[in-house]
């Protein structure tokens, strides 16, 4: 049966779209909604398994024991690891240890401090100040000044093992080291082991703002098997690991599979499965109850870099992730999906995302946080990694605005596609807000995107504002209400009202002191049609407003508040799956 597909644009106002349905297949239209209809999606149109680059689709696991000593070049087996790892810890050097050391300011923007800011803030001398400077600045560091901070370890063993190499009368590491919450990660350092800067076509990213904002987003569902879809370094398999039996954490990258295997062994998580293929072949068959990926998305000409490039045409590669990991989530599953894609001359980037999800059986909520004209995006992504001389940076980017045109590309967008698989009941929706690009760092968001994904698969059965009457909503636990007060002759008076949940990624919504106190009585034993007749009532006496007029305006608040994940639909809360 063909299901909907509805989606919110800023300003609230929804569009249903739908997949044509098949013969002898009719649903009447809603008549709240503005419809529109889309095509199917071609399946020719849309990759789906298989290494776009080198046409292997046959996956490898990478993760026997010690898996990085080929592919990293290093000595290491498991044991001394966990001594070096031992080492690190006598220091200090994990996150609250670095951020005391620099100052938590700093700590938190270490990637885009100025070297000789870094090198300032870790002159005190201290065994963690050295290995700041040593794994994060990447400064050459004595051979002594080594042994005095990892005396267990010390630099005979680390230039031996591999992780260091030897300039004139110091050591430089080949890797950078970030500790993340309670990880320490290893990841590619930008410069070569002579300090000049540049990518290798294998290049390990390490941990960046996107990363940052998957961490801080994902939904910590429980499930038997996870994935981490493009893991690089692993960090984001490695938070996952918390709540899956088994994290399948795949790359085409041999490099980045053979780093997550180190990083593992380095935080003594064993429930991680490095493994290279493409897409979702290397779990063909195996249920997934939370997939989280952050891939190659860049929408640009080039197949350069691992970690940046698909290979594939425009923003084609997320729209396979979308499509075929929705097929791949168990009933009940989760998706997160860190990307940008693209609006075209005939469809805005809203429209083309919410296709992508048309007959999956799948709800999505997508925020938006950034928006480029495709010159800027360009300049952007080729700043990166690119040292062209003015001549040949002109050149790129008249080619890189040259492979837009020709795909009708006109503006690009980026953000984070959270997706739910449920495929029976009522009809799908897809909800596109616009939220600042800082919100999707600020914090643990997961709970609330969860929310609003099992509040609007309610919703979607709720039709008329008969049947949302009958709900009886109650409160999120993070839900508050915010008024502003001013002093007014010889006392104060009310200035505004805000309503919010506080694990949101939206702002708060504008409302007065009548609807707040309705929404405050929402305590999941009145019905809310009752609650909104009090309210126009209230309304009507007070103000004399029109009591109809009133009560379609409370609905419409507390439907969107559902929809938000301020108010839950049912007097019991949202169960979690």
């Amino acid at each position: 049966m063909p299901r909907d597909h509805t989606i919110t644009r800023e300003g609230g106002d929804r569009r249903t779209f739908r997949p044509r349905p098949r013969a002898g297949s009719l649903r009447p239209a809603p008549t709240d909604k503005i419809t529109q209809e889309f095509p199917p999606v071609n399946p020719a149109d849309a990759p789906t398994s298989g290494d776009p680059m080198t046409n292997d689709p046959a996956p490898t696991t990478d993760h026997g024991p010690d898996a990085w000593r080929t592919r990293l070049g290093l000595k290491l087996d498991s044991g001394a690891v966990a001594e070096f790892r031992a080492a690190l810890d006598h220091a200090g050097f994990s996150g609250e240890g670095v951020a005391d050391a620099i100052g938590r300011d700093a700590f938190s923007g270490a990637s885009g401090r100025r070297r000789d800011e870094l090198l300032l803030r870790t002159c005190a001398g201290r065994p963690v100040d050295t290995l700041i400077r040593f794994f994060l600045i990447g400064s050459p560091v004595t051979p002594e000044a080594l042994d005095g901070a990892m005396p267990s370890f010390g630099a005979d063993r680390l230039l031996k093992s591999g992780l260091a190499t030897q300039t004139s009368d110091a050591l430089r590491s080949r890797f950078e080291l970030l500790p993340v919450d309670r990880l320490l990660v290893f990841f590619d350092r930008r410069e070569d082991e002579q300090g000049r800067e540049g990518f290798a076509d294998d290049y390990v990213m390490g941990v960046g703002a996107s990363t940052r904002t998957l961490i801080a987003s994902r939904i910590g569902r429980k499930s038997k098997t996870a994935m981490d879809l493009g893991t690089g370094c692993g960090v984001i398999a490695l938070t996952m690991a918390q709540d899956a039996e088994t994290v399948v954490a795949s790359d085409i990258n041999p490099r980045a599979a053979a780093m997550t295997s180190l990083n593992a062994t380095l935080n003594n998580i064993t429930n991680i499965e490095p493994v290279l293929g493409s897409y979702f072949e290397p779990v063909r068959g195996r249920p997934l109850g939370s997939v989280v990926t952050n891939p190659p998305f860049v929408i640009s000409p080039e197949r350069r870099y691992i970690y940046r490039d698909s290979g594939l045409p425009a923003d084609h590669a997320v729209r396979a992730v979308c499509r075929d990991g929705a097929q791949a989530l168990e009933e009940g599953g989760c998706m997160q999906i860190l990307c940008n894609w693209a609006s075209t001359r005939d469809h805005p980037f809203d429209e083309r995302v919410c296709s992508w999800f048309g007959g999956t059986g799948c709800d999505a909520v997508v925020l938006v946080s950034t928006e480029s004209t495709p010159r800027a995006y360009a300049c952007t992504w080729i700043s990166h990694t690119e040292t062209d001389t003015p001549d040949e940076a002109s050149e790129r980017l008249d080619r890189w605005l040259a492979y837009y045109d020709s795909h009708e590309i006109t503006a690009m967008v980026g953000g984070l596609i959270s997706v739910r698989k449920r495929s029976v009941g009522p009809p799908n929706f897809a909800d596109v807000y616009r939220v600042p690009e800082r919100v999707l760092t600020r914090g643990r968001l997961g709970d609330c995107i969860l929310r609003m994904l099992e509040s609007g698969a309610a919703l979607a059965g709720v039709a008329t504002d008969e049947a949302l009457g009958a709900l009886r909503p109650a409160a999120a636990p993070d839900a508050r209400v915010r008024q502003e007060f001013g002093p007014e002759g010889e006392g104060w008076s009310l200035l505004s009202t805000e309503i919010s949940a506080d694990g949101s990624p939206l702002p708060p919504r504008p409302t007065d002191a009548y609807m707040s106190r309705m929404l405050m009585r929402c305590d999941g034993k009145r019905p809310l049609g009752e609650l909104v007749g009090d309210l126009a009532s209230q309304l009507a006496e007070d103000l004399g407003s029109d009591p109809d007029q009133a009560r379609a305006g409370a609905l419409r608040l507390a439907r969107r508040m559902i929809a938000e994940g301020v108010l839950l639909p049912g007097g019991s809360g949202v169960q979690k799956q």
